[in-house]
């Protein structure tokens, strides 16, 4: 008798549209929102896919995972598979016959915690890994079931990332190890009791400049870790008024650029060891020692005209004054 399956994801990624075609018999998708949104659960496409192939689903806030302590004994569930969710409680697993399955995207032991992309890419790898591991009591501390690396391509934001792994390499690693697992003749690798790497937890873009500072990342660098935080919130730029209404774009579409300091453009001796933010009309800049990446709002159009607008009722204002007529 094949073993039912439960995936418990972040969305309708990669591993989410593949599901009907999981090894073993696929049962349930519950669908863990990165965002809790007012009736998501009927809109979602997670919802629509499982209800095309026949299969149960819900929708849990991440504040309610306790939940899945009720709904997966309540399907018969022997094994769940989990991908971009928070950490599970094993309290909340105990029903399952063969436990539960992670896929995780880097080379444990490496990089254990929430954000693995982000810190390889901090780090400069050429590589970047992909593991399979049992779900432990210990966050991504579990035995190692399968994995691999794949070559890491250009400049792309943290989605772009993801899907290339699953698509590269993490999908078929899951659906070469699910069977094996099953029938017992996978022998798991227990993990080290320490990592070989600080936790890979998230980092706020307002705290990502000592991290580059620390690191002495190059401008090269930067722009690719730019690129994968995507959009960028406008305090974090320190921008001020108006700005505040806007957001910043992704680095990956045109209206980001890399500007290299030259010798129209110097940089100051005292800054050369820098990272810094700094602001100049409608653009904001993140300041490296040998150039800087450079921002702009997403409705673009709309700023410049604001910028140019409150520019020239400065200049109003100040001639007026000067006038006496102010």
């Amino acid at each position: 008798m094949n073993a039912r399956l439960a995936l418990i994801t972040s969305g309708h990624n990669e591993i989410a549209r593949a599901f009907h075609r999981f090894p073993e018999q696929p049962v349930a998708l519950i669908e863990v929102p990165v965002v809790s949104k007012p009736h998501h659960a009927s809109q979602s496409r997670c919802a629509v896919y499982a209800m095309k192939h026949g299969f149960e689903y819900a929708c849990v806030d991440r504040c309610e995972l306790h939940r899945l302590s009720d709904l997966l004994p309540s399907w018969q569930i022997d094994l769940a598979i989990t991908y971009s969710v928070p950490y599970l409680k094993l309290q909340w697993l105990k029903s399952l016959r063969f436990g539960a399955v992670n896929l995780h995207h880097a080379l444990l032991p490496a990089y254990r915690g929430g954000n693995p992309l982000l810190w390889q890419v901090i780090d400069g790898l050429t590589e970047l890994g992909v593991s399979v591991h049992c779900v432990a009591e210990r966050l991504d501390a579990g035995n190692i079931l399968a994995q691999t690396t794949v070559p890491k391509p250009s400049v792309l934001s943290k989605a772009e990332l993801a899907r290339h792994i699953n698509t590269q390499a993490g999908l078929d690693l899951l659906l070469s190890v699910i069977p094996d697992w099953v029938a017992g003749s996978l022998n798991a690798v227990r993990q080290p009791e320490h990592s070989p790497t600080p936790p890979a937890n998230h980092i706020p873009p307002d705290q990502l400049l000592p991290v580059l500072r620390s690191k002495r990342a190059t401008l090269e660098r930067v722009w690719e870790v730019a690129t994968l935080f995507g959009s960028w919130p406008d305090d974090t730029l320190n921008q001020q008024s108006w700005c505040r209404d806007l957001r910043w774009v992704p680095v990956r579409k045109v209206t980001v650029e890399v500007q290299r300091h030259s010798q129209e453009n110097p940089i100051e001796p005292s800054q050369r060891n820098s990272y810094y933010y700094s602001i100049s009309g409608y653009e904001s800049s993140l300041v490296t020692p040998l150039g800087c990446v450079v921002f702009r709002p997403q409705r673009f159009v709309y700023a410049r005209l604001m910028y140019c607008t409150r520019t020239m009722l400065g200049t109003i204002r100040s001639l007026l004054h000067r006038l006496g007529l102010g």
